[in-house]
């Protein structure tokens, strides 16, 4: 069950899940889970995931769509199995709409994120060319204002969950003639 969390690690963003057997939480840090594996769809044997500190799964939400097969065998050697049936986020298209300037010694690229309305939004992710990765929040805009001044240069992936269905659109920035 998604608990509605999201967060970021390593260049990654995640939604977090957790795992329930007979209305209790399957606890899922190092300290209960022997083993965690998952059976990606298309792959033909399952791979190994290490258990953490975390009691819940967290899921790279980037991952391709399809059916993500976990089992989980805890220090009891009691065997729980789950399927995260997943889809991957809709491409948009990120279009400059020609609207641009200044605001308290910086400057701004106007850009419109698909038909998504970016004045509210479940969470929204920036990821550099560099790997960081920055939460954004929702003001009064519509659409996007990009940050240009002091700009990493590369593509920048933008990744919104809006309604519950996740969006990804990608800026290519000062590598492309024009910017």
């Amino acid at each position: 069950a998604a608990t509605n969390r999201t967060g970021s690690h390593d260049g990654k963003v995640y939604e977090e899940y957790k795992l329930t057997a007979n209305n209790q939480d399957i606890d899922l840090s190092s300290g209960n889970a022997k083993s965690i594996s998952v059976l990606e769809p298309g792959a033909a044997e399952p791979k190994p995931l290490e258990p953490n500190t975390d009691t819940t799964l967290w899921f790279n939400v980037q991952k391709a769509s399809g059916d993500y097969k976990f089992t989980i065998v805890d220090r009891n050697d009691k065997v729980y199995t789950a399927t995260l049936s997943w889809t991957a986020p809709q491409t948009v298209e990120a279009v400059a709409t020609g609207q641009e300037g200044g605001h308290e010694g910086n400057y701004y690229v106007e850009y419109k994120l698909g038909d998504l309305d970016l004045s509210s939004f479940d969470a929204m992710y920036q990821i550099k060319p560099d790997g960081n990765v920055y939460e954004l929040t929702a003001n009064a805009d519509q659409n996007l204002w990009f940050k240009t001044t002091g700009q990493v240069e590369g593509e920048h992936v933008f990744l919104v969950k809006k309604d519950g269905t996740w969006y990804v659109a990608t800026i290519e920035w000062g590598a492309v003639e024009g910017n």
